[in-house]
């Protein structure tokens, strides 16, 4: 058994702690660099982000004036065609013809009106092969208008939600960025976690190993049971089991880590402690004040208002459809191409149509209430979520200094349970300790690590989470960007 034993700690103790001195050490802001420029969450927030910018390019591009060229290069028919005659009756005709087009159309939308108005040119050509005649015809200048009167403005609004949409999506890109370095001191404290428990746990079988020496001693000389030296053997197996589920732990948390964070460097590797701290200047005031300024969510809150205000806004002016085209221009028609623009004639239209509906039964109405109340759930729903971010940001400013504290004193903590495990060791190599006593101490020193270590989690998860409700590094009192 006791040679069992001596293999197994060589093979699970001394192996690691050799390659440990060819392992590259990191810190948790190596993998936070890493991550902000190899991620795939990092990758897919500068895609989104992209995608917004191109929403809004064609946005300014679909109100800016548009350039149009049209035309049929052959519309060719052959056929027989009914011609009314003066007394009522038919004369069906054969034609052969062909018809050419050209035009060329400048329009801009009208923002302010929600109508289009365009300039338009036009050149055609048309023969009647069957009767050898040809001849032009030709709109050099057209001027038209459609305006809808006392509609809905679709494109108002557009010009104010889509400077909003693309603010939030810078923001929100931002917001991602931070929320990732979030993510990456959660991957690191459990890569942390288990290397500590894999350094503890060869720590303590080395130990155990020796109490089992010194009572199989004691049991040789009649001084110890054979009962405490099988507790013994049995704790020493059970840290053997726990050492190899360890280094499973360990591995799985370095894969993690290194997925998440498209870290390049696959050998082996020992992460540090980030034990030096951000001084941060905390105001609750200021806190409040750049979470509103530079969150994604207030720019959201704002959009959703005005949305559901368009929404209520459309609903109310469909009922009643008022339509005027207007168009004004000149025109002509020749045998001759030099003739065409010669003394050509004017032409105007005007056209105003009605569309009002004497019986929908209700739908109109209906649609009005709709969108009111969904203004009002709006209004309910971002009241909810705005006194929700303040609440966390209040929390975790309130909580700031006894984080910081609790990091202070788990570290004394820590540094006590190991003195006085050392201590205890002495005292049972003397015979002044039982087992039980110092299994104790064993593993009050073990918790005593590990709640140091949650505490450093503590605090980097709350620093970069405030860094993400806010947009605001309060050890730098600046504005992230």
């Amino acid at each position: 058994m006791k040679r069992y034993i001596l293999i197994t700690v060589l093979q699970l103790c001394c192996l690691p702690l050799l390659k440990g001195q060819l392992r590259r050490q990191y810190q948790l802001q190596d993998f936070i660099a890493t991550a902000a420029e190899h991620s795939i969450n990092k990758k897919l927030a500068a895609s989104t982000r992209q995608a917004s910018h191109y929403e809004y390019d064609n946005f300014r591009a679909s109100v800016k004036p548009q350039l149009l060229l049209t035309g049929t290069l052959i519309d060719y028919s052959k056929d027989y065609l009914a011609v009314r005659q003066p007394d009522g009756s038919s004369l069906y005709q054969y034609r052969i013809q062909n018809t050419v087009t050209a035009g060329l159309s400048l329009s801009q939308i009208i923002t302010a009106t929600g109508g289009t108005l365009s300039v338009n040119s036009s050149l055609n050509r048309f023969d009647d092969i069957e009767r050898k005649f040809g001849q032009f015809s030709t709109i050099p200048a057209n001027i038209y208008l459609q305006q809808p009167l006392f509609g809905f403005n679709a494109y108002k609004w557009q010009k104010k939600l889509a400077p909003l949409r693309l603010e939030e999506a810078n923001k929100n890109y931002i917001q991602q960025q931070e929320n990732i370095s979030a993510d990456v001191v959660r991957y690191f404290f459990d890569v942390l976690d288990a290397q500590v428990n894999l350094d503890l746990s060869g720590k303590n079988l080395q130990h155990q190993q020796q109490i089992y020496d010194i009572e199989l001693k004691k049991v040789d000389l009649g001084t110890a049971s054979r009962e405490k030296l099988l507790q013994i053997r049995l704790q020493i197996l059970n840290s053997i089991q726990d050492q190899k589920q360890a280094v499973v732990l360990l591995q799985t948390a370095l894969f993690n880590l290194n997925s998440y964070t498209a870290n390049p460097d696959t050998t082996s590797m020992e992460l540090l402690l980030p034990t030096e701290l951000p001084v941060l200047h905390i105001s609750m005031e200021t806190a409040l004040q750049e979470a509103i300024r530079n969150r994604a969510a207030f720019t959201g809150f704002i959009r959703r208002r005005e949305e559901a205000m368009r929404d209520l806004q459309q609903a109310r002016k469909e009922r009643l459809t008022v339509n005027l085209t207007a168009s004004y221009g000149l025109n002509n028609a020749s045998q001759q191409f030099s003739k065409l623009y010669q003394q050509p004639n004017s032409q105007q239209n005007v056209t105003l149509g009605v569309a009002i509906p004497i019986v929908d039964w209700g739908r109109n109405r209906g649609k009005v209430n709709l969108a009111s109340n969904n203004l009002k759930t709006t209004e309910y729903t971002i009241a909810q979520e705005e006194m929700n971010i303040r609440q966390v940001i209040v929390t975790l400013v309130k909580n700031a200094d006894l984080i910081r504290d609790n990091i202070e004193v788990s570290h004394q903590t820590d540094m006590i349970a190991q003195e006085r495990y050392a201590l205890a060791q002495e005292q049972f190599k003397l015979g002044k300790l039982s087992v039980t006593d110092l299994n104790i101490a064993l593993m009050e020193k073990d918790q005593a690590r590990k709640k140091y270590i949650n505490a450093l989690r503590t605090f980097w998860d709350a620093y970069y989470q405030l860094r993400c409700l806010t947009l605001y590094d309060f050890a730098t009192d600046r504005r992230i960007i």
